[in-house]
């Protein structure tokens, strides 16, 4: 399985009153990449397109405060037309708000596109880590709601739902299969920590109780994220006395259900070994000083997951170079296969993670 970002493949033109998406073509940067995916599909390996950007429709899109941080479900965008310039960023519009019909006209041109040039994609992530990129531009203190607010979780809700109800009710939809958004960990999605300490939303829910039509009815698969630390790659979780950190095993039941009795797919869209930056308290700080231990420990947590998930580990490349003295890409080096130091040599604890019959 390969996750791509959608604005790494593809370049978007916009037109009409409001500047929507009118057209797509594949990225002339990216030659290598789409001929990569078109062969990856046709072998029979699961192609899945976030869409990218996916900023939300919040009402508050051009307050820095955010106080009145209000997800719309609508199909009009929040600022006026997507083509507008922020005035504080000085970004066009559709980097700071994006309407339901907008990604939805989007994810149809992705898969039209790819079926003319004979292959399909298997499926499209809505968006990436909303409960954390969608409630943190700014301190978590000084937003409303607050990502522990239900209501936050609610108007997610509503929007994906809505996406979902979209891409639906256009002419190839039977063809076009939409995951639920991948939701950051310990961000209010699962009711505990790793640890099995308590998080709840202050109703005490929990952030997928209050996102079960999403979760449920309104999706082809199921997605979500897990980072684990060195030592922690047991299938058995702390909260059933053991010391995993899987994410599957923290799900509500009604959501694992759906994979384990074969009704829906699960789909890790991002995992791998918590990075230092992550501040996860992991004993492994170098991933290439241990590769021995590295490999093993990646290996045998993907093995561990239950059938019917499917694991993906981020990441393959995104070619960032730092300029001496800056490390602002600490975190991509960390996780990265290829490096633009190494070219098309990958790192050496980059092995075959899988070898159980599911692809």
């Amino acid at each position: 399985m390969v996750v791509v970002k959608s604005d790494q493949l593809y370049d978007i033109w916009r037109g009409g009153s409001i500047c929507e998406v009118g057209g797509i073509n594949p990225a002339p940067r990216a030659p290598t990449l789409f001929a990569y995916l078109k062969k990856a599909s046709g072998a029979g390996t699961k192609v899945i397109i976030r869409i990218s950007p996916s900023p939300g429709n919040f009402s508050d899109w051009d307050d820095p405060v955010q106080p009145n941080h209000h997800l719309q479900a609508g199909s009009a965008p929040a600022g006026g037309t997507y083509c507008e310039l922020s005035p504080g960023s000085g970004n066009w519009g559709f980097m700071h708000y994006r309407a339901v019909p907008d990604i939805a006209k989007e994810i149809a041109q992705i898969h039209n596109l790819n079926k003319n040039n004979g292959w399909q994609e298997y499926a499209f992530e809505p968006a990436n880590e909303s409960n954390l990129e969608w409630y943190t531009t700014t301190p978590i203190s000084q937003t409303f709601p607050t990502i522990d607010e239900p209501v936050a979780w609610q108007e997610m809700d509503a929007y994906f739902s809505a996406l979902y109800d979209a891409v639906k009710a256009l002419p190839t939809s039977g063809e076009i299969r939409l995951l639920t958004p991948p939701m950051a960990q310990t961000r209010y999605a699962e009711g505990v920590y790793l640890n099995c300490d308590p998080q709840r939303l202050k109703n005490g829910s929990t952030g997928y109780d209050m996102m079960q039509t999403t979760y449920t009815t309104k999706n082809d698969g199921l997605g979500w994220h897990s980072y684990w630390t060195y030592g922690h790659e047991s299938s058995t979780s702390y909260c059933d006395e053991g010391i995993g950190q899987h994410i599957s095993s923290l799900l509500p039941d009604w959501m694992l259900n759906q994979i384990t009795s074969g009704a829906k797919l699960g789909f890790i869209t991002e995992s791998d070994l918590a990075s230092p930056g992550q501040q996860m308290g992991s004993t492994l700080t170098d991933k290439d000083a241990d590769t021995s231990a590295t490999r093993s420990s990646i290996r045998t947590f993907f093995q561990n997951e239950p059938a019917g998930i499917y694991p993906v580990m981020w990441l393959l490349n995104n070619n960032f170079t730092d300029s001496p003295g800056h490390t602002e890409n600490d975190e991509i080096n960390w996780h990265q296969v290829y490096t633009p130091a190494m070219g098309l040599i990958a790192r050496p604890w980059f092995t075959t993670w899988w070898t159980r019959t599911d692809p």
